[in-house]
């Protein structure tokens, strides 16, 4: 009898629609190569695939300053040799000969090798452009690949091995497009990295080209372009954003360990202390209630307005209530202030200064 689904078992996602595997493999109509681009050790999803007379071609989102590698792995057997040949932004890189007898062995593609020793990786960076048309490049066969991985594949007789004769040439660098190409409007191009020491195990071998070359039996082809341009386009799907993290998880709980007893009162004491501090004079002012022994013009005796005004200002801090022509004494509940007084727009203003 098979067990039931508890609540971390199948159970747990009824009412939730499953959600579809990313494609990250592009395998032609026949089903006969399957390849991937890597970026950070990881397969990239795949995007648009079209088959179309001898090649198909797919979408990728390119990850600014992030390495990338290829990798071809064989579906089924080949009725022949093969040969295949890896190009970046039209740019020839390397090649892998397929013997019929050992086809489950896949090729890998980590960068432009440059020394016998060195090899240096493929990055994702924002496309070259300059507005000198004479140090743009010329080539008609790189401007045409610009932002594209393609995988050409022939069918080749392999008659043997012989001594590597190679030459390394450190010609690996990224392309500069002229601002007024057609080229020009896309996000990235491909950068090279610094070397990395991946001795170089490869050996020679002789072959009979069976496919002309320059015209291959069939192509893989990796388009890639910036996430933003790829959504803008319709070729994928908006990300979605994240989920709002709960508030209650949203909090870190203090790690900190408690205050010893009274720490607290000196804390909230020296914020008291720098309070007043900060507070170093108050001014306020104040409109004379209407008396008898004011002038009409506004003069009179400017003790005898300072003295209401104390009075005045005594009863709004909780003191006494001044009385018209009467001298305010100072009582036990009121703090006496020092001031200045100024007279501005016929009101008197007081400067209270904290002592």
């Amino acid at each position: 009898m098979a067990p039931l689904a508890g609540p971390s078992g199948a159970g747990a996602n009824v009412g939730q629609a499953p959600q579809p595997a990313k494609a990250t493999r592009l395998i032609d109509a026949m089903g006969r190569w399957s390849a991937a681009v890597k970026i950070g050790g990881e397969e990239t999803e795949i995007f648009k695939v079209e088959h179309q007379v001898g090649k198909t071609t797919c979408y990728i989102a390119a990850e600014e300053g992030k390495e990338f590698e290829v990798q071809v792995d064989p579906v089924n057997q080949p009725s022949t040799d093969e040969c295949s040949w890896l190009y970046v932004d039209g740019m020839k890189i390397t090649g892998y000969v397929r013997q019929r007898a050992f086809w489950r062995l896949p090729d890998k593609y980590d960068g432009k090798r440059v020394s016998a020793t060195e090899v240096r990786p493929f990055v994702f960076a924002p496309i070259a452009l300059t507005d000198d048309a004479s140090e743009a490049v010329r080539d008609e066969a790189i401007i045409k690949g610009l932002g594209t991985i393609r995988l050409d594949f022939y069918r080749v007789v392999h008659e043997g091995t012989t001594e590597p004769a190679f030459s390394y040439r450190d010609d690996s660098k990224q392309q500069l497009v002229d601002e007024k190409c057609k080229k020009a409007t896309m996000s990235h191009s491909t950068a090279f990295g610094p070397p990395k020491f991946v001795p170089d195990s490869s050996r020679g071998c002789r072959l009979s080209w069976i496919d002309k070359w320059q015209s291959p039996m069939y192509s893989l082809i990796f388009q890639y372009r910036s996430r933003a341009l790829l959504e803008i386009d319709g070729i994928a799907e908006p990300l979605e954003a994240p989920d709002p993290v709960p508030e209650a998880q949203a909090r870190v709980p203090s790690t900190s360990a408690s205050p010893a007893p009274g720490a607290g009162a000196r804390a909230r004491s020296s914020s008291a202390t720098a309070g007043k501090k900060n507070q170093k004079r108050k001014k306020i002012e104040l409109t004379l209630p209407e008396s008898s022994d004011e002038d009409d013009d506004g003069g009179g005796d400017l003790r005898a307005k300072i003295a209401r005004l104390e009075g005045e200002n005594a009863r709004l801090r909780g003191g006494v209530k001044a009385e018209p022509g009467v001298k305010i004494k100072d009582e036990p509940k009121v703090k006496k202030e020092k001031y200045k007084t100024t007279q501005e727009n016929g009101k008197v203003v007081l400067d209270l200064l904290d002592e």
